[in-house]
């Protein structure tokens, strides 16, 4: 549950919320999961931890926390989403030529999906014809993970953009659910 109440409250912008119950899920999951695992387990929602604290102004804190991430593709990663919030785009083009090259079988052994992760760097840098081109091609992990789209506050810039309407509409076919883009 703190793992669904961090990413609402992180969605919401209550960052005082959202870190506390994130970092509550992990304490309760270290003690679950074998200490030689547990900075892998959780390398992407440490990320966003990471992330949490830079919105909320804990900026250093958000550095120290991304750059203790143990994963490289993880940390690599979340330095590219905050210096693309920060304008730095040589820092940011440099990670995503080392992200880019991270290998199928380790994207497939964290979980996740190149095309999905350049189109959160995309929205966060405002590009929405490339956010919703990388969201096309990463498409099959959209339906794993359907609600990363409402999870991720970055993915809101989307939502006034005609073809957020077609991809809720494609999801509605696919779940036969009805996707309300306006809610």
């Amino acid at each position: 549950a703190y793992f669904n109440i961090a990413f609402l409250e992180n969605y919401l912008e209550n960052y005082e919320e959202a870190i506390p119950a994130l970092e509550e899920r992990f304490r309760l999951l270290k003690a679950q999961v074998n200490e030689s695992i547990f900075s892998d387990v959780i390398a992407w929602e440490y990320g966003h931890l990471g992330l949490m604290y830079y919105n909320n102004n804990a900026r250093e804190k958000a550095l120290k926390i991304i750059e203790n991430i143990t994963v490289p593709y993880y940390q690599n990663l979340f330095r590219a989403i905050l210096y693309q919030k920060e304008g730095h785009n040589t820092a940011v083009d440099s990670l995503l030529n080392v992200i880019k090259a991270t290998p199928t079988d380790e994207l497939t052994r964290l979980g996740t999906t190149l095309n999905f992760d350049l189109a959160t760097i995309c929205a966060v840098n405002g590009d929405l014809d490339c956010a919703f081109e990388y969201l096309d091609k990463g498409y099959d992990h959209v339906l794993l993970y359907t609600e990363d789209l409402w999870f991720f506050p970055w993915f809101k810039n989307l939502h006034n953009d005609p073809r957020w309407d077609e991809l809720l509409q494609r999801l509605s076919k696919e779940f036969n659910y009805d996707y309300n883009s306006k809610e």
